[in-house]
């Protein structure tokens, strides 16, 4: 499993930006696999075919059961950006409201870590 990088199709450009933050841009893998949902990535991690770049929230259950690990945890790389899409109309009922409220705490709070 020497430097074999794992990629998510759906997550362009996730390596060169970890790389970027971790000061080792020019690092080059012996080998990369590349796979068409991250669940799947995260499967051949679990199987020891490589090393992959992910989320925090969506690896934590993984990490706690001691299927994979995060030996750089401390290491960030800035995400991409998601725009919530609502109704137009001014007239938001009051769950639509509150979700978005929670939506933008959750993001604010993200930033913070």
């Amino acid at each position: 499993m020497k430097g074999v990088f794992l990629y998510t199709e759906t997550r362009p450009g996730s390596w060169e930006s970890w790389l970027q933050q971790a000061g080792h841009a020019s690092l080059l893998p012996v080998r990369t696999l590349r796979f068409d949902h991250f669940f799947v990535t995260l499967q051949a991690v679990a199987d020891s075919l490589g090393f992959a770049i992910g989320t925090f929230p969506t690896l934590e259950t993984d990490r706690a059961g001691g299927r994979i690990a995060t030996p750089f945890a401390a290491i960030r790389a800035p995400g991409n950006t998601y725009h919530a899409l609502v109704p137009r109309d001014a007239d938001k009922p009051l769950h639509l409201r509150a979700f978005l409220e929670w939506l933008q705490q959750q993001g604010e709070a993200a930033v913070e870590t």
